[in-house]
């Protein structure tokens, strides 16, 4: 396994991890969607996000018509980058769904003391 950026033949840049290709299909995890900003005065910057943002595998196959090329000439600064958002991306996905599933729940409690009423001591048959 190997880092590589990879040009899609839709324009999307791709910085990845490459586990495989078998001549017709590149696999890769971890895909990362670029984007290219230029501030007015010139400033360059780079932003990523989660290419895949719902799927539950971070494991992706892409059939080699729609790969442009693969770059696997990194430097190591790109790769560490890569790898911290990464990592703070999962920790925050994970932070916001526990987060959400904790109000979630209140909700549901909230609700059931609606429908029921009364106190902790209240008995219905």
């Amino acid at each position: 396994m190997y880092h590589a950026l990879v040009k899609l033949m839709n324009g999307e840049e791709l910085l990845t991890k490459v586990i495989n290709y078998d001549g017709s299909h590149w696999t890769f995890e971890d895909p990362v969607l670029m984007y290219r900003h230029i501030a007015p005065d010139g400033m360059t910057w780079i932003q990523c996000s989660h290419w895949l943002l719902f799927n539950a595998v971070s494991i992706v196959r892409i059939h080699k018509d729609k790969v442009l090329t693969v770059v696997d000439d990194l430097h190591d600064n790109v790769v560490a980058n890569y790898e911290h958002f990464l990592k703070e991306g999962y920790v925050e996905m994970n932070q916001r769904h526990k987060i959400e599933q904790q109000r979630w729940q209140e909700r549901q409690q909230e609700a059931v003391q609606q429908i029921m009423g009364g106190g902790a001591n209240t008995t219905y048959h």
